[in-house]
């Protein structure tokens, strides 16, 4: 490592450290949520200085996009209820502040001492991976999708339980805030947005179609053209200066379903052709991954952009005649 490099990953540690921390102790809401978006992104520059693009991809669209977009929307509706009080501020206590360095300050020495300690395997899986053939040449989507299928999909199925809990917090009945005023009647926008928005729609197609593909042979696959699909729906739905048409409820949850459902068919393939779920069959493996990799696409942008602008509901029954 030379001293540029040493440089450089000194002031990235430093600052992440120090975004942190202004994004934990900071008393305004919005400055926390913006240190927030920062430290977002300076992780993602530390994990691309670890040679992780795919997870500094991922961390800079979720990290450092979506959930700051997120948490920007909340901040603006908590701003807006006119029924929310105030929380007062407790005083604190230095001694809990100075309890709590010093915890973290040795937990930091011990794991620093642990991984000093510990026999060092600088080339980590990649070995075992490369000497296994796989359908994949990407060795992050062959583990992902082909070695361990399991955990790709039990993280689908975690994300659409996210999105469940979330729909579970409106009453029945009650529209969700994107339902709440039309999307496709939005106020009047400036140009420069408008034109904005309308040639950002098929770039943002093509660029999650690239890393959708792309994801077979280099950095890339169906989270990251996922997350970038997402973030060009939930502009279009925010600013609504596209016209879209309204979202019909059954429409919507099988949207959101169908990732864990095309990831259940493949085990059922699986099970079929080679006795064992999420074991590909030989002869069609690559494009089953790939069909797979394009639904879980549709379904992670569905997921990601119910979670900020919501979903529409299942309209409240009228009762009938008879009074039943």
């Amino acid at each position: 490592m030379d001293a540029i490099s040493l440089v450089v990953d000194v002031l990235l540690v430093g600052m992440t450290v120090l975004a942190a921390l202004a994004a934990v102790a900071s008393r305004d809401v919005f400055r926390a949520v913006a240190f927030f978006i920062v430290f977002g992104a300076l992780m993602a520059l530390i994990w691309l200085r670890l040679s992780a693009p795919d997870v500094a991809l991922a961390e800079a669209a979720v990290g450092a996009g979506l959930t700051g977009v997120l948490m920007l929307e909340t901040l603006g509706r908590i701003r807006r209820a006119s029924d929310v009080e105030p929380v007062r501020e407790r005083p604190r206590h230095p001694a809990f502040a100075a309890a709590g360095a010093l915890a973290l300050v040795g937990a930091s020495a011990a794991a620093a001492a642990v991984a000093m300690v510990l026999e060092r395997a600088p080339e980590g899986l990649a070995p075992l991976v490369a000497g296994t053939p796989g359908p994949m040449e990407n060795p992050v989507t062959a583990v992902l999708l082909d070695f361990r299928g399991y955990d790709t999909l039990l993280e689908i199925a975690v994300l659409l339980l996210a999105v469940i809990a979330t729909m579970a917090l409106y009453p029945r009945g009650r529209p969700s805030p994107a339902a709440t005023t039309p999307l496709t009647r939005g106020p009047e926008r400036g140009m420069l947005l408008g034109w904005f928005v309308r040639m950002l729609l098929p770039v943002g197609i093509l660029v999650a179609g690239y890393l959708w593909w792309q994801g077979a042979d280099a950095p890339g696959g169906a989270f990251q053209g996922g997350t970038v699909l997402a973030a060009v729906l939930i502009l279009m739905l925010v600013t609504a200066v596209v016209e879209l048409p309204s979202p019909r409820w059954l429409v919507t949850r099988l949207a959101l379903a169908v990732g864990l459902l095309a990831f259940l068919a493949v085990a059922a393939i699986g099970l079929w052709a080679s006795g064992a779920p999420l074991d590909h069959p030989s002869f069609a493996a690559k494009p089953l991954i790939l069909a797979l990799e394009a639904v879980l696409t549709l379904a992670i942008a569905a997921c990601l952009a119910a979670l900020v602008v919501g979903v529409p509901h299942v309209p409240p029954r009228r009762p009938s005649r008879d009074g039943a």
